[in-house]
C-alpha cells in the first residue's frame, strides 16, 4: 500500500472499528496513522490490488506492512519475518491471524 492511499471514509470507518489489533501479529495499534514505529496503525491491501472492498482491507501495524509489502500472503508467511524473525520475536502465520485474514485464506486463496 502506498503512503498516499486514503480508502473512502465509510470503509476507513468499518476497518478500523473492526480490526484494534494487528491482523498479523496482534500488537495493539494506537489510533490510526498515530504512533510512532511497531505501534503505527497502517491500512493494509490483504491482496495486493488496488480492490476497495471490507474484505481486502485491514488494520495493522507499520512493521508488519512494511514487511509484507507487495508479497502475496501465503509467500509472506514464509519469510524471515513471519517465522519469528520479527521485532517481537512472534510467529505470523494462518493459523496465528485475524478472522479477517484466516477468512480471506479460506476464501480467496
Amino acid at each position: 500500500m502506498t503512503e498516499n492511499w486514503d480508502p473512502p471514509d465509510w470503509l476507513k470507518r468499518k476497518v478500523i472499528a473492526r480490526d484494534k489489533s494487528c491482523v498479523y501479529c496482534g500488537i495493539k495499534l494506537k489510533e490510526y496513522y498515530r504512533g510512532k514505529g511497531k505501534d503505527k496503525a497502517t491500512l493494509e491491501h490483504i491482496e495486493n490490488r488496488p480492490c476497495v472492498e471490507e474484505w481486502n482491507i485491514a488494520m495493522c501495524c507499520n512493521s508488519c506492512n512494511s514487511s509484507k509489502d507487495q508479497m502475496k500472503l501465503l509467500d509472506w508467511f514464509e519469510s524471515d519475518y513471519c517465522k519469528g524473525k520479527n521485532e517481537l520475536k512472534v510467529l505470523i502465520n494462518k493459523e496465528t491471524v485475524a478472522p479477517i485474514i484466516k477468512e480471506y485464506i479460506k476464501t480467496k486463496t
